[in-house]
């Protein structure tokens, strides 16, 4: 294995998360204490739909810990943010049966929906369809798989995509922590946090060879030690985004609340000199809301 590659690569890692003012590294969260603790919490999903890539129950304690205390602060994160009166200052969507809203969280923009679904038998279902997502966004379709390539417990893992399709490049990947944990016997957290690593060297030794093949498409594993990278990323706490369910199971209905740290807004495509388009994204976000609804209203 080149070890100039590796080196390279996490160099740009480096520069990708300590220049962005995206990252969520530095926030600062009150001590959360064992009451949040993912791995003192009742697993509520196994990760036998997951696909099993290299994966390795991860036996460094530091590593374990960190990963453990960086989902705590997740989860400390989506209970906060779980009722309507935490200071949402736009409303896209109020009403009874569901809300879209937004609000700025220090220096984070935060997007937030509620949705109910009649009929509390979903429970179950609903939890394990969000679980499985890997983001709100590609809810359902084949860009949420992912390989598992660590578990820390078995239910916090770490996932590894590789995001390629016809509108990404393929030097694309996707590292996430995943976590699930039952609050009780009728609420469950699922808290997912992720970071995206391009492989420029990869990108600019194909442009040079002019590989044009399916088969040069495909990213080398010389080129990335997952297996490193994956211990860098969490050890570092070098992740940009997050997101996060809070599924309840109430008397006649199921709640889900979800939130989202670090939004990004599209550019409105009626004005372009709008870069925070609450209403364009706020539409996007109806769209799944509408999704699920129709998956167990249907």
């Amino acid at each position: 294995m080149n070890k100039g590659y590796i080196k390279t690569a996490f160099v740009l890692l480096s520069l990708i998360v300590y220049s962005s003012n995206r990252a969520i590294a530095s926030e600062s969260v009150p001590d959360v204490g064992n009451s949040n603790t993912v791995s003192k919490k009742n697993i509520a999903s196994s990760n036998e739909n997951r696909e099993k890539g290299n994966l390795q129950a991860c036996i460094d304690p530091e590593e374990t810990e960190k990963a453990t205390e960086i989902m705590d602060k997740a989860i400390y994160r989506l209970k906060h943010h779980d009722y309507l009166n935490n200071g949402y200052n736009y409303y896209f969507l109020r009403e009874i049966k569901g809300s879209i809203c937004f609000t700025k969280y220090g220096d984070n923009d935060i997007a937030r929906f509620y949705l109910r679904i009649r009929n509390q038998n979903n429970y179950n279902k609903i939890v394990k369809m969000l679980y499985e997502a890997k983001d709100l966004y590609s809810l359902g379709s084949n860009d949420s798989k992912g390989k598992v390539i660590r578990e820390y417990y078995p239910n916090l893992i770490m996932l590894q995509r590789s995001n390629q399709t016809r509108n990404t490049p393929p030097n694309k990947y996707n590292f996430s922590l995943s976590a699930i944990a039952e609050i009780s016997e009728n609420i469950t957290i699922i808290a997912n946090t992720s970071i995206n690593v391009n492989d420029d060297i990869n990108v600019n030794k194909k442009k040079k060879k002019k590989k044009t093949t399916a088969k040069s498409a495909e990213l080398s594993k010389d080129h990335i030690d997952f297996d490193n990278a994956a211990r860098q990323i969490v050890l570092r706490n070098m992740f940009t985004d997050f997101f996060g369910f809070i599924i309840k199971r109430e008397s006649d209905h199921v709640s889900i609340t979800y939130v989202e740290y670090n939004v990004r807004y599209n550019p409105c495509p009626k004005d372009l000199n709008i870069s925070e388009c609450k209403r364009c994204k706020g539409k996007s976000m109806l769209i799944i809301m509408r999704k699920i609804l129709n998956t167990f209203n249907g």
